[in-house]
C-alpha cells in the first residue's frame, strides 16, 4: 500500500496485527519503538514483527510503501532468508536503490508491475537478512545465542539471570550488560515481550480461556495477564481477541 503523510502528522502508539515491512520512498520521519528513537529517511527499510507497539512523527513529503505479507509468504521467504525476531531499521546503498526502483515501478503501472514489485520487495528482504546476519556475526558472542535459545524455550517458567548466565558460561553481570548492548533491553523486558507475544497469539488465534492463556504464557494469574495487556496495548484481552478475529 502506497501511503503519504502530511508534515506534522503524528500517529499515537499503535501496533500491527501482522508482521509488516515499510519502505520509505521520500521525506523523513521519526519512529519510537520501545525505548529507541529511529530517524527514517528515504531509502530506509523497516521490519516490524506483529504486535510491536510504536509511534510516529512525520516531516514534510513523507511517502512510504507499507507491506503486510501473508503468513504463507513469510514462511516461504524465511526458508531462504532468516528474518529477525525484533524490529529492524536499515539503510544502505542497496535499500536506497531499491526504494528508488520501487517508486519508479509504482508510477509505471503496466502489466508486469506486480511481478516487478514483488521481485524488488524480495530483493529488499534479502538485503535485510544479509545486513542482520552480518551485524549479528560481527558482534554477538556465541554464548548469547545459547542464552537466547534458553530464554525462548523457557520464557513461561520462572528463570533468573543467574541461571541463564550459568547455562551460557558467563558471569550474570556480564550477561546483563551484553544482553542490553545487543538486544537494546534487559533480560526481564525481553522475557516480558515473549510472554506478551505468546498471549497475543493465543488470544487472536484460539478461544482458549484467559486463565489458561495466562498460565501457558507465564503470567502469575488472569489478573496479571489483563493488567499487562492493558498496559502494553491499551486494550482489554476481550477487545484484543475481538480485534484479532475480526
Amino acid at each position: 500500500m502506497n501511503t503519504s503523510y502530511d508534515a506534522g502528522t503524528r500517529l499515537r502508539r499503535h501496533y500491527h496485527a501482522q508482521t509488516y515491512l515499510c519502505v520509505v520512498l521520500g521525506g523523513r520521519f521519526e519512529e519510537r519503538c520501545g525505548h529507541d528513537d529511529w530517524e527514517c529517511a528515504s531509502g530506509t527499510l523497516i521490519f516490524n514483527p506483529c504486535a510491536e507497539p510504536h509511534q510516529d512523527r512525520f516531516g514534510p513529503a513523507v511517502q512510504c510503501i507499507n507491506i503486510e505479507p501473508t503468513a504463507d509468504w513469510l514462511t516461504a521467504v524465511r526458508d531462504g532468508n532468516p528474518l529477525p525476531d525484533r524490529p529492524v531499521y536499515v539503510r544502505s546503498p542497496a535499500t536506497v536503490h531499491g526504494a528508488r526502483r520501487l517508486a519508479a515501478e509504482m508510477r509505471r503501472r503496466d502489466e508486469a508491475s506486480i511481478l516487478c514489485i514483488e521481485t524488488l520487495v524480495l530483493e529488499l528482504v534479502q538485503e535485510l537478512a544479509r545486513l542482520s546476519i552480518r551485524a549479528a556475526s560481527d558482534s554477538r558472542p556465541r554464548w548469547l545465542a545459547d542464552a537466547l535459545d534458553l530464554i525462548h524455550s523457557r520464557f513461561a517458567e520462572s528463570i533468573s539471570v543467574r541461571s541463564i548466565a550459568e547455562a551460557a558460561g558467563v558471569h550474570p553481570a556480564h550477561l546483563a550488560r551484553t544482553f542490553r548492548t545487543h538486544l537494546r533491553c534487559s533480560v526481564g523486558e525481553y522475557v516480558r515481550r515473549l510472554r506478551l507475544e505468546a498471549a497475543h497469539r493465543a488470544l487472536t488465534l484460539s478461544s482458549v480461556p484467559l486463565a489458561h492463556v495466562a498460565f501457558d504464557a507465564g503470567f502469575y494469574d488472569q489478573c496479571h495477564l489483563c493488567r499487562s495487556i492493558r498496559r502494553h496495548w491499551g486494550l482489554t484481552p476481550r477487545r484484543l481477541r475481538a480485534r484479532g478475529s475480526g
